[in-house]
């Protein structure tokens, strides 16, 4: 993660100043957040009467891993951080991803298994499904 320390005692071993921390897009998915936070440290560098008096730490991103797959494809809104997790509860973890199932970049819709629904995937292209017999 990337904290950006801006003040006059930065260097000091010991700080007499007051300091304010701002943190940003702590979810990862909220990138306007992290546009603010970045603007917040363009104003702050403009006035140098911001800063002579106190310490501003500001964290421009939360959680980086979630800020990165927010934009990547397919489209994914998903705060979790790096850790694997066993989503599906089958004792193996992070084998299964998300499908894009008409693959044009967004995953707008979802199909789970009935357990007494009439229609199965077909063998030759299991994203389309067919009447049971």
């Amino acid at each position: 993660m990337l904290l950006i320390e801006i003040g006059t005692e930065i260097q000091a071993a010991k700080k007499s100043h007051p300091s304010v921390f701002v943190a940003a897009n702590m979810e990862g998915t909220v990138p306007l957040s992290t546009e603010a936070a970045l603007l917040l440290i363009q104003q702050i560098l403009k006035n140098a009467d911001s800063y002579r008096e106190k310490t501003w730490l500001v964290l421009p991103v939360g959680n980086p891993d979630a800020a990165q797959r927010y934009f990547e494809k397919p489209l994914l809104m998903d705060p979790r951080n790096g850790t694997i997790v066993n989503d599906d509860m089958d004792d193996r973890q992070d084998e299964d991803g998300n499908d894009d199932l008409n693959g044009d970049g967004l995953i707008t819709m979802m199909r789970v298994a009935d357990p007494e629904g009439e229609r199965i995937p077909l063998a030759s292209d299991p994203r389309l499904m067919k009447k049971a017999e």
